[in-house]
């Protein structure tokens, strides 16, 4: 990918053309201070005139916050996954805790919709069909040239992402791999090995059907958003969800009868969702759950206080393309993994039993020219159980900078 020259300050309207998307405009960044030692600035960028087409570049830092990292909001959420946090401590979330690590943080937010449901249905959402991991890799690379203004072109960078901002993180270090020092697979990877592959091959055959026949959002996100809501207004109530009779649901229900709950209240549904494996195509992996627990105990490892925050980040609509580039590369489509023995920096993955973190090792396996730790991986632990954690900066911040300190040299 090539790139005409960029020319921008925080101050001013910025513009960047790059070969598979209309100019980025960006617009002037707005600073607040989240933390009282803490900067945070803001940048909406447009990507061409549909209103979908926008998406936000968010930098924080600390005053003695100089270490460049790139970091991607994971698939279907913005930077305030990275700033979930319970009460007034903004330094304990996971991106102000970074940022007071010494880290110049700039996060990538997904695209997303941004639309109440209904809207989609309504105007088409025709641009989310070009939504593309290599969008993610675009968005990235502004990002990119976003950082480089503060900084001299050789300075290393890290980039790094949790869950589907891991996938995007490795798809750009494949792209430009000699961009960056460091990556950091949380979670996430677009590697997979055979059993994997079989799993995720005929949802890659669907979704690419669905994006030929021009279906390019999808509204099942609408479903968590629900069970948020309905835990909070009414959790012993009869859940809609359960033995509704429909189709799309099944996968529910068979998993409400292996566990002999005849009438599943609001709750009951909640902690099945996010407590065991559904057989459902937006589960990315064969077993995967959110977070250790069940009905009786709740969230064995998370904290229920933080994991709530959730309800209110979910986007409404789904990307069918991203879905269907990310399933297609977990069954073998090498389109974004083929240049990852280029890489010549630092991998750290870690990851659970939940989510990717089993493929994990295939994943390194690819890096045969970087250095690699891990895969550390948690059993135990469902796909966000280490992120929500109480103690999340022991598991998960301090290690990681211990681990990237030693890059920026």
């Amino acid at each position: 990918m090539k790139f005409l020259p960029f020319v921008a300050t925080a101050v001013a309207t910025s513009l960047v053309a790059l070969a598979a998307h209309a100019a980025y405009v960006v617009q002037p960044g707005v600073v607040d201070s989240p933390d009282v030692s803490l900067t945070r600035t803001t940048y909406m960028v447009s990507d061409g005139s549909d209103p979908l087409d926008q998406f936000r570049i968010t930098r924080v830092q600390a005053s003695w916050g100089h270490k460049p990292l790139i970091l991607h909001a994971p698939l279907g959420y913005d930077v305030d996954w990275y700033q979930i946090h319970t009460g007034s401590e903004y330094r304990k979330s996971f991106l102000g805790s970074l940022a007071r690590l010494g880290f110049d943080v700039w996060v990538v937010d997904d695209r997303l919709s941004r639309q109440a449901p209904g809207y989609c249905e309504q105007n088409g959402c025709q641009a989310m069909l070009d939504w593309t991991l290599q969008t993610r890799i675009d968005d990235s690379r502004l990002t990119r040239q976003l950082l480089l203004q503060y900084y001299p072109s050789t300075t290393p960078i890290v980039i790094a992402g949790f869950s589907g901002g891991a996938l995007y993180a490795q798809a750009v270090v494949n792209a430009f791999p000699d961009d960056y020092v460091g990556l950091f697979l949380w979670n996430g990877t677009l590697v997979a090995g055979a059993t994997q592959q079989a799993y995720s091959e005929p949802t890659c055959q669907l979704l690419d059907s669905l994006v030929t026949q021009g279906l390019g959002f999808d509204p099942s996100p609408q479903i968590l958003t629900a069970l948020y809501q309905l835990l909070s207004v009414s959790p012993s109530g009869l859940s809609p969800f359960a033995n509704s009779g429909n189709p799309a649901l099944q996968f529910l229900d068979d998993e409400l009868a292996q566990l002999g709950i005849t009438s599943a209240t609001n709750q009951d549904v909640f902690y099945v969702v996010h407590t065991q494996h559904l057989n459902n195509p937006n589960w990315a992996t064969p077993g995967f759950f959110f977070f250790q627990g069940d009905l009786n105990q709740g969230f064995a490892v998370a904290d229920t206080a933080q994991v709530l925050q959730v309800g209110s980040l979910i986007d409404s609509y789904g990307s069918v393309t991203t879905l269907r580039d990310i399933h297609c590369a977990l069954a073998g489509d090498t389109t974004y993994t083929d240049s990852l023995s280029a890489f010549t920096g630092s991998v750290f993955a870690l990851g659970t039993a939940g989510g990717l973190g089993p493929e994990l090792g295939h994943a390194l396996a690819q890096y045969t020219n970087a250095e690699t730790l891990g895969p550390f991986v948690e059993p135990a632990y469902g796909e966000a159980d280490r992120y929500f954690h109480p103690q999340r900066t022991q598991l998960v911040d301090i290690p990681f900078a211990n681990w990237a300190w030693a890059l920026y040299h």
